[in-house]
């Protein structure tokens, strides 16, 4: 969210002015930036590219239960996929208003199951408590492919595989290209 780039940020900044390079958490900086752009470039390697895609956001919020967009991972996420080419459909409970005042060009589901209409993809950005709970066989019959990355790591890998899916958390490995990622 919010608060730990700016806080980090901070100290920083105050190490700085002490005359103190804080190198370990530069470094903290550095690799929680990348977590995005590593998620992104999974999922662009498992679809061979983004273009003429549908893919499905579930979560736009910074953390659930708030409408808040300040810092939120889903407008990196969201313009990348725009501007490869994606076709984005997205869904969250409380924020989705403030969404299209960023983002007028998306379609909007009215649930998570209408998001996922066609997807070729689906992606839980925020973990929504509704998420958790999907209904998966509604959900796989909805989407042109069963697919889920998982940035919560909410659903369990296990089950959603017996159902057929293709599922891609966070640190829980994946190979794309013979590569582990």
């Amino acid at each position: 969210g919010s608060c730990f780039p700016k806080d980090t940020l901070a100290l920083i900044n105050t190490a700085d002015k002490l005359g103190y390079d804080f190198r370990l958490l530069k470094s903290v900086v550095q690799v929680n930036e990348e977590q995005t752009r590593r998620f992104l470039d999974r999922m662009e390697c498992t679809l061979e590219g983004f273009e003429g895609k549908t893919i499905a956001v579930l979560g736009i919020a910074f953390k659930p239960n708030t409408d808040d967009l300040r810092d939120a991972k889903s407008l990196e996420i969201i313009s990348h996929l725009l501007a490869s080419g994606a076709t984005v459909r997205a869904y969250d409970p409380i924020a989705m208003e403030k969404a299209k005042a960023i983002f007028p060009q998306i379609a909007y589901g009215e649930n998570a199951y209408d998001a996922v209409d066609g997807a070729d993809a689906a992606i839980i950005v925020t973990e929504w408590n509704e998420f958790r709970y999907l209904n998966l066989e509604r959900m796989k019959a909805a989407m042109k492919r069963p697919l889920v990355f998982d940035g919560r790591n909410l659903l369990d890998p296990v089950r959603l595989a017996r159902m057929g899916f293709e599922y891609h958390g966070v640190g829980r490995g994946s190979a794309c290209n013979g590569a582990a990622k």
